[in-house]
């Protein structure tokens, strides 16, 4: 077995784990919203919920409107990923009906894992 080979799928289970290491170390990389996280709202949110269509009338192309509170809470609460809707909902099982997005294989541990620094450092 390749150690660090190993040692990098146990890190990519956990969406956490590489802030936490990056911590230990004393930096953390911020997260820009234009290369880190709009790739993936256009990937695998965009479709439905912009500027073209917005179900459940809920919009991420659009910050603030993506801060509003709605039918479950907001989507993005900037500094607070544990409040933060759009985690939960990307974060679900491939079977649950809430999960997004709903169809194809999702977002990878790894996106959420960006999603949840952005949040974390503000949301900017």
């Amino acid at each position: 077995m390749n150690y660090w080979r190993d040692l990098r799928m146990k890190l990519a289970t956990h969406p956490l784990a590489l802030g936490v290491i990056l911590s230990w170390c004393g930096s953390t990389p911020g997260v820009d919203f234009e290369n880190d996280v709009l790739p993936i709202f256009e990937q695998h949110c965009t479709g439905c919920h912009g500027p073209e269509k917005q179900k459940s009338d809920f919009r991420l192309d659009l910050r603030e409107v993506a801060l509003k509170a709605g039918h479950q809470g907001p989507a993005i609460v900037p500094g607070k990923p544990q409040e933060s809707n759009i985690l939960r909902f990307v974060g679900l099982e491939q079977d649950d009906e809430m999960r997004m997005p709903p169809k194809g294989a999702g977002l990878s541990r790894e996106e959420i894992a960006t999603l949840e620094r952005w949040i974390a450092d503000g949301a900017a």
